[in-house]
């Protein structure tokens, strides 16, 4: 539990709580410490820096736009300071992926110091585990925190449309943003000023507390209040789903250029896919879209010679097939809830043979329970822990809202999980303890297509194959005919 001490005064009669976390073991966290340097920056940039189409580096005061470099060039420096001295050096920055995994308020005045309470209390950020606060340089502050919104992923667009109204009534920037460079958190020329855990002095540590932080839940501060629909994308409902084919085209196009005449409507829309798969967003997307175009036919488009010699009529109607693209893309997928893919992989997780086999020891024979088992288990794989608080809407999609609660007494009555009676980080969240144990794998280790998004779970059923999975069933207790129909009832041809 948390302890919470007004050990501070911040002038103003205003108090600055200080929290003390004693975790128990059961909060198993992933062990950095086990990686090595290069490993744990891999892990730092997929948190708070959008590679593609481009970030940015401060050197010497200035800010400069890096494209097609490579970001590990210059992690280093950033994190460790000049030759690791820890001597502040460079400053890497960010704009925003179309799912950011944080977001920062920046606070930028003599008197931030003194109004960073009232900010935090107003944003709901003051206890807890809600964010950690940096001294980034003199009299300049920045709130870290992790946005969702209903228990899900939040774009930057509904971030902004939320919050933006809070944070310009209170004088505050808000980050990330999808046009302007924001620095990366936790460099080597930055201070923590304010946490719930009793000291970060090294990346794995910032990592682990950045992952602990309980959630800001947008939807409280949502004056719409949007309605949240489960919308089920009907078959062929895209051209092109994420984990099909398109990736390695589009990759291949956006790194050489068209390959041949009249080919830039279809490679045009794969290499938006491809952005959209890298979490990019839509206005960023826009820009790189015409770049490309111009930079990159490889005198395959009449269209793009014509825009180059400044035909502005051409270039109007291109960005006009771009936005259409572009919204087509982006729209559907978010209605229908598929997300890019390394949000993809953090929200909901992967399978492995292990997990699958896992969930079907443990389901009863029940196909519903099976499906509700193998993604608490995928959920759980993403976060590498024993204990999370799972958000009631999560609950409700791996099943329904009618039976889930079903699922987990079952569960429980069968000692596969606690069901714990306190909620945390909001009433809709509930905290559920495995008392078996997920694979712990990296998505690597899962199901996964070419460029590591992870596969669905019956995506993943379909490349164990029809007779892995009938061995999997007769290998735990079920008869020939019962295991015929549980992977007819399963396995989609």
């Amino acid at each position: 539990m948390a302890t919470l001490s007004k050990n501070r005064h911040l002038g103003g009669g205003v108090f600055m709580y200080d929290v003390d976390i004693h975790r128990s073991s059961d909060y198993s966290t992933p062990n950095f410490s086990s990686l090595s340097s290069s490993q744990i920056s891999q892990e730092y940039i997929s948190r708070f820096i959008q590679r593609v189409p481009s970030f940015g580096v401060k050197r010497d005061g200035y800010w400069s736009t890096v494209h097609g470099e490579r970001v590990e060039k210059y992690i280093s420096e950033h994190l460790f300071g000049v030759r690791n001295t820890g001597a502040p050096g460079l400053i890497l920055g960010t704009l925003s992926q179309w799912y950011p995994k944080f977001g920062i308020l920046d606070l930028d005045d003599k008197s931030a110091w003194i109004e960073l309470p009232k900010i935090q209390e107003s944003f709901g950020l003051s206890l807890e585990q809600s964010s950690i606060v940096f001294e980034t340089s003199e009299n300049s502050y920045h709130i870290l925190f992790r946005p969702e919104y209903n228990g899900k992923p939040a774009t930057v667009r509904l971030l902004h449309e939320i919050l933006g109204p809070y944070a310009k009534n209170h004088k505050v920037e808000l980050y990330p943003q999808s046009t302007r460079i924001v620095r990366a958190p936790y460099h080597a020329g930055c201070k923590i000023k304010r946490t719930y855990q009793n000291k970060i002095d090294n990346l794995g540590n910032f990592l682990i507390a950045f992952d602990n932080l309980f959630p800001l839940e947008l939807k409280s501060f949502d004056i719409q209040k949007r309605i949240d629909k489960k919308l089920i994308p009907k078959k062929n409902q895209f051209m092109s789903l994420p984990t099909k084919g398109v990736m390695k085209e589009g990759y291949e196009l956006y790194i050489h250029g068209l390959q041949e005449p009249n080919s830039r409507y279809s490679s045009q829309h794969k290499v938006a896919m491809y952005l959209w798969r890298q979490n990019v967003s839509p206005e960023m997307a826009l820009n790189e879209l015409m770049s490309w175009l111009v930079s990159k036919n490889n005198g395959y488009s009449k269209d793009a010679s014509s825009i180059a010699n400044g035909d502005n009529r051409t270039l109007s109607q291109v960005t006009k097939e771009h936005v259409a693209l572009v919204d087509h893309i982006w729209n559907n997928f978010e209605k229908f809830t598929v997300y890019p893919d390394s949000t993809h992989n953090s929200h909901n997780g992967w399978y492995t043979k292990k997990d699958i086999e896992t969930a079907i020891k443990h389901s009863g024979g029940n196909v519903p329970r099976f499906k509700f088992l193998a993604k608490l288990l995928a959920y759980f794989n993403s976060r590498k822990k024993l204990r999370l608080s799972v958000h009631r809407n999560n609950l409700a999609s791996w099943s329904s809202a009618a039976t889930y609660l079903k699922h987990i007494e079952y569960f429980e009555n069968n000692g596969i999980l606690t069901r714990e009676n306190s909620y945390l980080a909001s009433e809709f969240a509930k905290t559920i303890k495995l008392h078996i144990n997920p694979s712990m794998s990296d998505v690597s280790e899962g199901f996964h297509d070419d460029f590591s998004r992870a596969l669905s779970l019956q995506e993943s059923l379909d490349e164990l194959g029809r007779k892995k999975v009938y061995d999997m069933l007769v290998q735990n207790d079920f008869t020939k005919q019962q295991a015929y129909q549980y992977v007819e009832s399963l396995v989609l041809v």
